[in-house]
């Protein structure tokens, strides 16, 4: 099985002006203004990490949302974020669990 992990693009620059919380992207010079989930995803993309692993930090922190809503969510946002180049993604691929003992 294939399995996508995630990461800051390294040139994409962080702002934090009157409590206005934003990405640049100094390539195309756009800005992408995050909003508080977004900005705790941001946050958990400091390292190479999946969408399950973001996912399930966020539950901790929001343990009343549904799981399949902040799994979408996740997903749409790290989509955005690669789209517009402010993340770098990995593939690597993962052993499939049989079950077997040898």
């Amino acid at each position: 099985t294939m399995m996508n992990k995630y990461r800051r693009n390294l040139y994409v620059i962080f702002t934090d002006e009157d409590r206005k919380e934003q990405l640049y992207h100094p390539k195309s010079g756009s800005f992408y203004e995050l909003n508080e989930v977004g900005s705790l995803i941001w946050d958990e993309l400091i390292e190479w990490v999946t969408v399950e692993e973001i996912v399930t930090k966020l539950l901790k922190k929001f343990e009343d949302a549904p799981r399949t809503l902040v799994e979408n969510d996740v997903r749409s946002f790290v989509n955005s974020l690669n789209e517009r180049e402010l993340i770098e993604i990995i593939v690597f691929e993962v052993a499939a669990k049989n079950g077997n003992i040898s």
